[in-house]
């Protein structure tokens, strides 16, 4: 997922703290796409929100991913919230959706397509061949690990150590913030604009092989 970066005209909207606003000053700014209030916004919330999903998953890579989808998808929707409810009851509520739609998916298809559903990952599994061709299956999977290889080289070394971290180590978001000695809020944020510029930098190298 790309996201546009608040411009300079936009300057006026970004205060220095964010901590202090209300929660109906963090979604007003939120909706004229200024990331780091809707950080604040969303991670004031994250410990209700990921307390409701664990409840729902025992498994606990799973829930991390389904915590930071629903990030995602509160983001890319924030302009639809009408602030007749708390934010975190109407994120809650993009949580359960995605749950249930997850789980009528998984018992239709009988597959675990969590990994498919988040377009942040999607980029990549996309490119993994269905042919049963073994030769045409190891050749494919070279060409993507090359790809993967020079979307990592275009990546910012911050970005690119966390994001390997979780999709080549396949850590926990615990186990990330014990490792690189942070809090859980902070892995979560760095994974979520790591992966926004993993799409983009991948994005790059897809049209430049046209």
């Amino acid at each position: 997922m790309v996201v546009a970066i608040p411009s300079s005209k936009n300057n006026f909207l970004m205060p220095k703290s964010y901590k202090s606003l209300s929660e109906k000053k963090l979604v007003s700014l939120s909706r004229h796409k200024n990331e780091k209030a809707f950080e604040e916004l969303f991670f004031r919330n994250k410990e209700a929100i990921f307390g409701w999903i664990c409840s729902t998953c025992r498994n606990e890579r799973d829930a991390e991913e389904y915590l930071q989808i629903t990030l995602i998808k509160c983001w890319k929707n924030i302009e639809k919230f009408k602030s007749n409810s708390s934010f975190r009851t109407w994120a809650n509520r993009i949580a359960m959706n995605l749950f249930r739609d997850e789980y009528r998916k998984k018992k239709r298809q009988k597959t675990d397509s969590l990994e498919e559903f988040s377009k942040n990952t999607s980029f990549i599994e996309s490119r993994m061949p269905t042919t049963e061709n073994e030769g045409q299956k190891r050749l494919v999977a070279k060409e993507l690990k090359d790809d993967i290889d020079k979307m990592f080289e275009g990546m910012s070394k911050k970005h690119c150590k966390i994001l390997k971290m979780f999709l080549v180590d396949e850590m926990t978001y615990r186990e990330i913030a014990e490792e690189m000695e942070c809090p859980l809020g902070t892995v979560m944020s760095r994974l979520f604009y790591a992966r926004k510029e993993a799409q983009k930098v991948y994005s790059q190298l897809a049209s430049e092989e046209k």
